[in-house]
């Protein structure tokens, strides 16, 4: 009697899990394509981001580093964020689409490489990103 009732129910659980997973690709295409708050502007199409730290590798001590980037949409507001690291920093770009940054990094252990990362406004897409050392 036990498998009489499962199987009955079967088609609806594989139902139910069917919308969750078509709602859930459906959200991730949407954050893909910058999803509707704070995405890329209406019309912008980038081309390939570049993002640098200046200099590179940052010296033992520093407080700080340069942090800027080409190919963003013009206009466009970017979050800048070193994962795992002190803080994340709003700039917006040029009408060119660059960007160019002092950004507070607290440079204490040599070595080790970080991720210099440029996410879209709400934090959504990764924009671009490049690696760099503390020596």
């Amino acid at each position: 009697m036990e498998t009489r009732r499962f199987g009955l129910w079967a088609p609806v659980l594989v139902l139910a899990a069917a919308i969750v997973l078509l709602a859930l690709s459906a959200g991730s295409v949407d954050a893909a394509r910058g999803g509707g708050k704070g995405g890329k502007p209406s019309g912008c199409t980038p081309t390939a981001a570049v993002v640098v730290v200046s200099p590179n590798p940052v010296p033992l001590g520093s407080t700080s580093f340069e942090f800027s980037g080409t190919g963003f949409c013009a206009n466009q507001s970017v979050l800048l964020d070193v994962p795992g690291k002190c803080c994340i920093q709003s700039t917006t770009t040029d009408g060119n689409g660059a960007f160019r940054s002092n950004f507070p990094f607290d440079a204490r252990h040599a070595g080790i490489t970080n991720t210099a990362a440029v996410w879209n406004s709400s934090m959504t897409t990764l924009l671009g990103y490049t690696y760099f050392t503390v020596q």
